[in-house]
């Protein structure tokens, strides 16, 4: 993606900030989240690497009474009188 961002002669600092979001169906990391937030470290300092990236993996499995677990679950009903937010129910009927 960086070489995309860049024209011939700028610098690395000057990429721009990117977030990457994965809404994946199950709860990859089997920790019980909804969100796990990824962002790369140097190993050898243990300090942030900084380079403008950020990950984000949304748990598609989540439910709870926050607004992404209505969130989660309306993203997976099929029947608009049973979800949370009235934009989605909107959109589906």
């Amino acid at each position: 993606m960086d070489v995309e961002n860049l024209n011939v002669g700028q610098e690395f600092e000057e990429l721009p900030e990117t977030n990457t979001i994965f809404l994946t169906e199950n709860d990859v990391f089997k920790k019980g989240k909804g969100l796990y937030p990824i962002e790369r470290m140097n190993m050898a300092t243990g300090e942030l690497f900084n380079d403008g990236e950020h990950i984000l993996y949304v748990n598609g499995a989540y439910r709870d009474d926050s607004d992404l677990g209505k969130l989660m679950h309306d993203f997976s009903c099929w029947n608009p009188d049973e979800m949370h937010f009235e934009m989605l129910k909107d959109i589906t009927r």
